[in-house]
């Protein structure tokens, strides 16, 4: 029996076929490409989204900044006024004009106060209290800028809050939270001092209702000047009003027969809260500059400049 010879079989190689493997290769890297395409889209607008929000935040702070700054004054020279200096009053009528202008600004400035219920509650306390001072008592006067004020730091702190002004650093890499909540602060216990003791030094006496308020806010801005070196640096040194007003406190003002007067006290606490200000302002310039980019670095000093000059003279 002969044996039959077959043929060996040819197989086609078993894998993939090149043009269907460079297929899925191109689809890969063509998916790849988009994803990452869009991950940066992504990625870049949350950054300008944030960076506006920030942006934003720091204008609102600026602003509400002035509008602090005039309210407080008014509390100074109306209690002057009632308390007897009735030269105070031809500084208090164009001062409440640039409330008014300021308050007008700030309620056509942007949609973040649009329904704000704390922003149309300031608005109309502040009309009563400009169009009805005059027949307030002192202590209601005072009383009534105090709520004012507090309801406006409020606003300062929910503004802060909401757009996330604390992420932002200082040239000392701490969070900025200490502008509004330590600066602001120890500029209102400034106000207040600088309310009360023009009040006194226009009664030329000081009761002890007056010496005790006036003893606490001292204490309160001593502690302020020596917390830290680093934020209240140059507060302690022999040439800062800060300093020149406590003195001017303990030696002139808490004591029987305050000698100073009514204007004078007022424009050396003026002077203190405007060297707490500067303080505020260049630092919010200074993050604000650096929020902006390294080009924004050599118009600095001309930015701070027409910024100290847009803002509202503490001292009207």
């Amino acid at each position: 029996m002969s044996s039959i010879e077959t043929a060996p079989v040819e197989m086609s190689p078993v894998g993939i076929n090149p043009g269907l493997d460079f297929s899925i290769v191109f689809v890969a890297l063509a998916a790849l490409t988009v994803l990452v395409v869009v991950i940066s889209f992504l990625h870049l607008r949350a950054k300008h989204a944030a960076e506006l929000r920030l942006t934003e935040g720091l204008d609102w702070l600026h602003r509400f900044r002035q509008l602090l700054t005039l309210v407080q004054q008014h509390r100074g020279l109306s209690n002057g006024y009632l308390c007897g200096d009735v030269d105070l009053l031809r500084r208090i009528n164009p001062l409440q004009s640039k409330i008014n202008q300021s308050s007008r600004a700030l309620s056509q400035g942007g949609n973040w106060l649009a329904g704000n219920e704390n922003w149309s509650g300031i608005e109309s306390h502040w009309h009563r209290l400009a169009c009805g001072f005059k027949s307030q008592t002192p202590a209601n006067n005072l009383e009534q800028h105090n709520k004012l004020i507090t309801s406006i730091l409020y606003l300062i702190d929910d503004c802060a809050e909401q757009h996330r002004l604390y992420e932002m650093k200082d040239s000392n890499k701490r969070s900025i939270r200490y502008l509004w909540q330590e600066l602001l602060v120890t500029a209102e216990n400034i106000g207040q001092a600088r309310a009360i003791g023009t009040g006194v030094a226009a009664a030329g006496a000081c009761s002890s209702v007056d010496r005790i308020r006036l003893g606490y806010l001292h204490q309160a801005i001593d502690a302020f000047t020596g917390k830290d070196v680093d934020v209240q640096s140059g507060y302690r040194s022999g040439k800062s009003s800060v300093t020149a007003l406590l003195k001017l406190l303990k030696t002139e003002v808490i004591v029987d027969k305050p000698a100073v007067s009514a204007n004078a006290y007022f424009d050396a606490a003026t002077l203190a809260l405007e060297e707490v200000l500067k303080q505020f302002d260049d630092t919010l310039m200074e993050v604000k500059l650096d929020l902006q980019g390294a080009t924004a670095l050599p118009v600095k000093s001309e930015q701070l400049a027409t910024a100290s000059a847009r803002s509202p003279a503490t001292s009207s």
